[in-house]
């Protein structure tokens, strides 16, 4: 898996700030266990969809003989 060139400093400052946000809430309320594991888990599935939107895939696609068109178009020709 190759993430695309454009999204790379993008997740990479993502990160940053979620970490940064996930530790101030956790220096910040530190009584608070729930919320610590809420925001920690709501944290990474964003980061995680984030991460599936800029994968590069590779595609292997087939390629149609140029006479094998749909006959609705054949029809209309």
């Amino acid at each position: 898996m190759s993430i695309h060139k454009e999204g790379r400093s993008l997740l990479f400052w993502l990160l940053l700030v979620l970490v940064a946000l996930n530790a101030a809430l956790h220096f910040g309320f530190p009584e608070a266990g729930q919320l610590h594991n809420s925001a920690l888990l709501v944290s990474v599935v964003f980061y995680l969809l984030i991460l599936q939107f800029f994968r590069n895939l590779s595609c292997h696609c087939l390629r149609m003989s140029s006479w094998s068109m749909p006959l609705q178009m054949a029809r209309s020709w």
